[in-house]
């Protein structure tokens, strides 16, 4: 029998263990209203055709960042900007910066920081939705950088 490393169960992370700032124009604020949260790298390879093999090669040449969030309908930070932009045709980037820290496991921290962000596609200026609980809205938008100041400790076993 093969002896297998197996993760504690206790490492899984919890998602709410998290904080989320973004900072603008020189203000950090503390978007704590944010109920998911979700970043991601768009790679684009080019094929790279190669004498003595019949297998096609890849080469990454490109990448491509963007983020979504859902968050409680209850702050007006991003509909201001998008007056003044209608206003003035300039939207300042910002950073958003996202922190996972579940002290429960024993992998520590991480802390990833989006550079160059801005807003992508719809923005919901006024909602009304008769009979919900809360209301609640999706942003969305991309990014030109990342830095990882914090990394996870590796896994026992990994």
């Amino acid at each position: 029998m093969i002896n297998n490393a197996v993760m504690a169960a206790h490492d899984a992370i919890q998602g709410s263990q998290a904080v989320c700032y973004f900072t603008l124009e020189g203000r950090r604020y503390n978007f704590m209203s944010i109920t998911e949260f979700n970043s991601a790298l768009s790679f684009t390879t080019t094929e790279v055709p190669r004498v003595g093999t019949i297998m096609m090669g890849y080469k990454i040449t490109a990448a491509a960042g963007s983020w979504s969030a859902t968050c409680y309908y209850n702050q007006s930070t991003f509909r201001v900007l998008a007056e003044r932009f209608q206003n003035t045709g300039r939207f300042p980037e910002f950073e958003i910066q996202v922190t996972v820290d579940d002290k429960t496991t024993t992998v520590g921290r991480q802390t990833i920081i989006l550079t160059g962000c801005l807003l992508e596609g719809d923005l919901e200026l006024a909602k009304i939705v008769s009979g919900e609980g809360v209301l609640e809205e999706e942003l969305s938008g991309v990014f030109q950088g990342f830095m990882i100041p914090e990394t996870f400790r590796t896994l026992p076993g990994m």
